[in-house]
């Protein structure tokens, strides 16, 4: 946020009956040791949600947030899940953090969108309160780290892990936590990768798939602008879940729940390297017509491109969220010695192994340090 948004967002939120007061909070800078973060998402050069939020620091106290949208303008909840990700996502190397929200009266958007992104409401706050919290995780977790970032989650909230690192067995089974009063709960996988999103649990059995990717598609849908907006050919950016198109015949490849691994091929100037990785949501059949209205905003492939996959009607679409950059990308001889990379170089979806699968995450480094 600049200093020429700022009418903008007193103007979003005076209609959203803010007092100055709040205005103020949002518009703040914070200070030279606890800078202050502050975007703005616009939808056709009009304002539609705003987010301030405190950054990280060592603690284990609550990051406050603030978030507001224009209710009239039908981009909103895109935009305000947007600075959702954002916040969530902006965790630096202070591990896990708790982020706190109160929910701005007549903002019933700010509120669906914080709920679906897995914040929640304390059962002592009472019905009436307008308090949501949050735990974001921001790790990938797997065996080797489980009790370290279990212990990281305790600090934080009060709750731990109660068992060793279980097998994967599918996104309903129960994975035990406890509190510091000795209460137990066992919630689902899903479950507990929505609440404590971005994170991914990569167990034994999971399986996981290599899907290819060029450098341009890469590009348009994984990276994120300083400042956000919502054009035609960037708005898959914006969407928490993002769409992987590919030919009808991955279909049987990828599976619901799968950890991907996108390798970004050299076709243009990329880099061969195995790059992110993210969770399979969901993956269906859809003819190509509507694959192409389909990645106009969650997708970035052309519909040329789409038009020439496979010989029949339809594509595969592949729903992702929780995506998590390398910051060491594996290069395709790193891959190869890994095992899990043959004479073909990832042309199309590729199943992998588990073992493969937690060498590439050892090896990328998806996790900032403890």
């Amino acid at each position: 946020m600049q200093e020429h948004d700022y009418a903008d967002v007193d103007a979003l939120m005076t209609r959203a009956h803010a007092s100055v007061a709040q205005v103020r909070s949002v518009l703040s800078q914070g200070t030279a040791t606890l800078p202050r973060r502050r975007f703005l998402v616009r939808a056709n050069d009009n304002a539609c949600a705003v987010g301030a939020w405190d950054s990280p620091a060592r603690g284990a106290g609550y990051r406050e947030l603030w978030l507001w949208g224009d209710e009239g303008n039908p981009a909103t909840l895109i935009g305000v899940e947007h600075l959702l990700g954002r916040i969530t996502g902006d965790l630096g190397s202070s591990g896990p953090s708790a982020f706190r929200l109160t929910v701005p009266a007549n903002q019933p958007t700010v509120r669906q969108a914080a709920i679906g992104n897995g914040f929640f409401q304390a059962e002592s706050d009472g019905p009436r309160s307008r308090v949501l919290t949050k735990m974001a995780l921001g790790r990938a977790v797997t065996p080797d780290n489980w009790t370290s970032i279990s212990d990281s989650i305790r600090q934080r909230s009060k709750i731990s892990f109660l068992k060793e690192c279980p097998r994967f067995t599918g996104l309903a089974q129960p994975i035990a936590m406890q509190d510091d009063t000795g209460k137990s709960a066992a919630p689902s996988l899903a479950e507990i990768e929505r609440l404590l999103s971005p994170a991914l649990f990569v167990l034994p059995d999971r399986p996981a798939v290599v899907l290819p990717i060029t450098q341009a598609y890469a590009e348009e849908l994984f990276e994120g602008s300083s400042q956000p907006l919502l054009l035609a050919k960037r708005e898959a950016l914006l969407h928490s879940v993002r769409g992987y198109i590919g030919g009808p015949n991955t279909f049987s490849i990828i599976r619901e729940g799968a950890i991907a691994v996108f390798y970004e091929s050299s076709t243009g100037g990329g880099r061969s390297a195995a790059t992110a990785i993210a969770r399979i949501n969901r993956r269906y059949l859809m003819d190509k017509a509507s694959a192409s209205q389909y990645a106009a905003t969650k997708g970035v492939l052309d519909t040329r491109v789409i038009q020439g996959m496979g010989v029949g009607p339809q594509v595969c679409v592949s729903e992702f969220e929780d995506l998590m950059l390398f910051r060491k990308p594996v290069s395709l001889a790193a891959l190869r010695g890994i095992g899990c990379a043959d004479g073909a170089n990832f042309v199309t979806a590729r199943a992998i192994s588990t073992d493969h699968l937690l060498a590439i995450v050892k090896a990328g480094e998806p996790n900032d340090s403890l």
